[in-house]
This record gives C-alpha cells, sequence and structure tokens, in this order.
C-alpha cells in the first residue's frame, strides 16, 4: 500500500478533481445553526484541511446525529489520507441517511484509492442509482471500471456523466481511451447493493498496514509489480494532481462559487445549502437572496436561482449577461445549465443553454457553449458550440457548430458545421458544412459566399 502522504495527495487530486459535484445536503434546520459547521465549510473551500478538521470535530461533537456534519468531517479526512476514520464518519452518515449517493459517492473514491477498486465500484454504483444527476459519480465509476478492465460498462458510465457535463475534456479523454481497448473488455458483476454494514470488514483490513490489502483482479487481468508499473502510476497521479489544481481553480470543491453583478435579488429553489454573508441556509427555507450587498454566493446542492433585471452571473468560467432590465433567466448550479426566458443575453462557456421563451421574446449570443436548445419563437446566434437545436418557430445563425438539427418550423443560417439534420417543415441555408441530411417537408439551401 502506498504511504499516508502519497496516499494523500493521490486522494486530494481524485476527490477534488473527479467528484466535481457538489453535494446534496437536504440538511437538517439544526446543522444549519451550527457554527463550527459553518466555519469548517469555509476552511474546507480554502484547503485549509488542519484547521477545518478541528472545526468538523467540534460540530460533530455537537451535534452527533447530523449526517451533515460526519459527510464532511469524513470527506475532508480522506482529503488528508485519514482513511479509516473518513470511512468511520461515513458509516455514521449512512446510519443516519441511508439514502445519501454523495456519501457512497466518496466511500467509493476512498476505497478505490486504497487498492480495493472492486468494492469502490459497488459503492460507487450505488450513489449512481441513487442519485443519476450527481455530477462526477458516473465519471468516478467509470474510471473505477476502467482499472478493473471493464472498458464497456465504463464506457456506458462516461456517456452517462458527458450528459451532465458535455464539454469537460477529462470525461472525454477517458471515454475515448476506454472505447479504445473494448476488444479486450470484461464485465464486472456489481453483486447486491452495498451499505454501511459492508465498511467495517474493509476498515479492519485497512488498519493492517503490515499486511496490504490485496488487489481483487479481474480474470485474465494479473497484477503487474514491475518497476516500469509504478512508474507509470506514480506519472498518472501527478497527471490527476494538475486536473485538480485546473478544478480548484475554476472554483470547484465542496461548494460552487457563484458571483452576481447589477441584481437586486434572486428566487431559490431546489434542495441543498447556500451560503453567503455570515450566512448558512437550506435552500427549502430560503426563498430569496437579497443581493443588495451581497455579491458572491455558495451554493452546494440541486440548486436553482433565479434573476430579473439588468447584470452579469459567473459561474466558474461560465458567463451570461442580461442586457434589458426586463430580462429574466435561470441558473441551475449543479447541472452548469442557464435557461433564458425574456430578453435579450451574451453568454459563454456554459455547459447547457436554454432559450424558452415565457413572456416577452428571447434574444441569445452564445459562443463555446455545450448544448443549445431554442424553442418557441427565440432568436439565437451561436459559435464554437457542441450541439444547437431549434424547434417550433425559433430561427438562428449557428456557426462553427459539431451538430445543428432544425426541427418543426425552425430557420436556421448554418456556417462550418459539421452535421447539419433538418426535420419538420424546417429551413436551412447551409455554407460549407459537412454532412446534411433532410427529412419529412423540410428545405435546404446552399449559399455562396456571394450572398452571405
Amino acid at each position: 500500500m502506498w504511504s499516508p502522504r502519497f496516499a494523500s495527495k493521490l486522494a486530494c487530486a481524485i476527490i477534488v478533481a473527479a467528484t466535481l459535484a457538489p453535494p446534496g445536503l437536504g440538511a437538517a434546520a439544526e446543522s444549519l445553526s451550527n457554527p463550527d459547521l459553518i466555519a469548517a465549510n469555509r476552511l474546507a473551500a480554502q484547503r485549509n484541511y488542519k484547521d477545518a478538521i478541528e472545526s468538523y470535530k467540534r460540530a460533530v461533537e455537537k451535534q452527533p446525529k447530523s449526517a451533515l456534519c460526519h459527510h464532511y468531517y469524513g470527506r475532508t479526512l480522506a482529503l488528508t489520507g485519514r482513511f479509516v476514520e473518513a470511512l468511520n464518519e461515513y458509516k455514521k452518515a449512512l446510519e443516519i441517511n441511508g439514502q445519501d449517493g454523495e456519501v457512497y459517492n466518496d466511500i467509493g473514491v476512498a476505497l478505490s484509492i486504497n487498492d480495493f477498486a472492486p468494492e469502490g465500484a459497488k459503492f460507487i454504483k450505488r450513489a449512481v442509482d441513487l442519485k443519476p444527476r450527481l455530477i462526477g459519480a458516473s465519471n468516478n465509476l467509470g474510471a473505477v471500471l476502467t482499472k478493473l478492465g471493464a472498458y464497456e460498462q465504463a464506457v456506458e458510465y462516461f456517456t452517462k456523466s458527458l450528459q451532465l457535463q458535455p464539454r469537460n475534456p477529462v470525461i472525454q479523454n477517458r471515454c475515448a481511451d476506454a472505447k479504445l481497448q473494448l476488444e479486450k473488455s470484461q464485465h464486472f458483476d456489481f453483486g447486491a447493493p452495498v451499505g454501511p454494514a459492508d465498511i467495517p470488514d474493509i476498515t479492519a483490513k485497512l488498519e493492517q498496514p503490515d499486511e496490504p490489502p490485496a488487489v481483487a483482479v479481474m480474470p485474465d487481468q494479473p497484477k503487474d509489480e514491475s518497476p516500469k508499473t509504478k512508474q507509470a502510476a506514480r506519472a498518472d497521479i501527478n497527471s490527476l494532481m494538475k486536473e485538480a489544481e485546473g478544478w480548484l481553480e475554476s472554483g470547484q470543491g465542496l461548494f460552487l462559487e457563484l458571483r452576481a453583478e447589477g441584481f437586486a435579488a434572486a428566487k431559490v429553489s431546489g434542495s441543498g445549502m447556500v451560503q453567503f454573508g455570515d450566512k448558512c441556509i437550506a435552500a427549502d427555507e430560503l426563498k430569496e437572496i437579497d443581493l443588495k450587498d451581497v455579491k458572491t454566493v455558495e451554493v452546494s446542492g440541486d440548486i436553482s436561482l433565479d434573476f430579473q433585471g439588468k447584470g452579469i452571473v459567473r459561474l466558474g468560467s461560465s458567463k451570461i449577461e442580461s442586457q434589458e432590465e426586463d430580462g429574466r433567466f435561470s441558473v441551475d448550479c449543479s447541472q452548469e445549465m442557464v435557461t433564458c426566458r425574456s430578453g435579450t443575453f451574451e453568454m459563454n462557456n456554459w455547459p447547457s443553454v436554454n432559450a424558452l421563451r415565457d413572456g416577452k421574446r428571447v434574444r441569445i449570443s452564445a459562443d463555446r457553449c455545450g448544448k443549445v436548445y431554442a424553442q418557441d419563437d427565440a432568436k439565437v446566434k451561436t459559435s464554437n458550440c457542441n450541439e444547437v437545436s431549434l424547434v417550433s418557430w425559433s430561427t438562428g445563425t449557428v456557426m462553427d457548430c459539431d451538430a445543428l438539427l432544425l426541427n418543426d418550423n425552425a430557420r436556421g443560417f448554418a456556417v462550418r458545421c459539421n452535421e447539419v439534420t433538418v426535420l419538420g417543415a424546417a429551413k436551412a441555408k447551409i455554407f460549407q458544412c459537412g454532412v446534411v441530411e433532410k427529412q419529412d417537408q423540410g428545405s435546404v439551401e446552399y449559399a455562396n459566399s456571394a450572398n452571405l
């Protein structure tokens, strides 16, 4: 087994880089009044794990029946390589709330780091089953299944992860690598669903430093102990550390940081926790955030914020600007998705964008986004996006897109798109595009440089 210091570095890399989603808290109200918990959250977000652990310890002592306190305490212990203590805290959290997918995910990551990949896969699978939309869990499961040689199953879960984060380059690369190994793929049997009762036996093995636990090897996958393999493993760890730093710089961690400028307030919906100023409040107890004196809001869980007016919102590297006083839009923080309902907007770097009229006509300009979906009579202009869909009566100019779909009565001008599909009674004008497919009553007109 790796040394505690070495394992600690890998733990930080994988838990922070691969477990991108903040945990869905659903915390009890009494947990939110715990000042030690609030202080510990801030210290952990600043990567001051030593002081955070002490604060979490005090929080657990004050509220021993808080699943939230035990979960966060365990996660921070894992980040410092104290895996046995972390598993004990995770077990306590599950004994209080046995349906918390985030805890199962964190347990699976901790086990995978410590050469318990098969057991880790089972716990992460439980997390995915409990919470399919948990960002990071499907990616984690794909990574562990790849390690086990179950490449076909790994591709399945990487694909599910990409549905949540279509522009994540780490997941894209891992999925592509797994596809190259499909010919020698094997099947991993997850067995019966795991639970907190399965943790003690694993913890006992972890407490035996002189007898490292044997790796459960898939058939025809002999364990290679050669120096070359160890050197390659260390190279992989260095790569993971770089990934972790990148995600930390983009604002990912226990909380997602959202910055708002120009808005008086934001309506809150969903489940999780919202932290701003010196307040830490459950989303279901908070209807609205007063943004007059608050510029930064930290959210954790499946939380959506609704904005109205003129201003700018930033979530990590994503940005949206509402250009009109009556503009209305919402931000789904966990999905990194923005939905525009009225007004004119400019945006970039959003994994998912929706233009759905609910009042005044919607006009959006999107650059370097993942999926863009427009319906009703929305008008869009996009550049360098992955997928763009125009349906009903929407219109748009789409440039340098991977795939464009027009359906119903939509109208679109496609410039240098790889694939264009025209369905229903939609109409498209095409310039320098790749594959163009027309079905139903759709029409396609090919343009040249003279009439652009």
